[in-house]
């Protein structure tokens, strides 16, 4: 069974390309019933593995690719550098994390609240 955070990491990260491919009523209904399955998190009716299916089933439909991201973690910098700040979803309902380097820019939003991810 899929972790919960994992999935709503996979759905937060590829819901700004949905959003944009959705055109139907019928599939504008199931990304937000997938998003607030998503929202009410592990209290959730549906099952992790059911918020990862619909999502999957959804990006098909749309033509967008199936396969979730693998988290490729935090690798060591070495010797000599800074430690750089660490920032997690607003709401601690998904595992995505997110490296501030300089030059990177300002964190991302969360797919889901809209939020700017928060330093963890």
């Amino acid at each position: 069974m899929n972790d919960i955070r994992s999935v709503i990491r996979a759905l937060c990260q590829q819901l700004d390309e949905l959003q944009s491919k959705v055109v139907s009523e019928e599939d504008r209904a199931e990304l937000e019933a997938i998003i607030a399955a998503a929202l009410a998190g592990e209290n959730a009716a549906v099952g992790a593995g059911d918020i990862e299916s619909r999502r999957s089933a959804l990006a098909a439909h749309l033509g967008l690719r199936t396969r979730r991201r693998r988290s490729v973690g935090l690798t060591g910098l070495g010797p000599g550098h800074t430690t750089p700040d660490i920032y997690i979803c607003p709401s601690n309902k998904c595992s995505r994390t997110w490296l501030n380097v300089p030059g990177k820019g300002d964190p991302p939003l969360c797919g889901l609240t809209n939020q700017p991810l928060c330093k963890g």
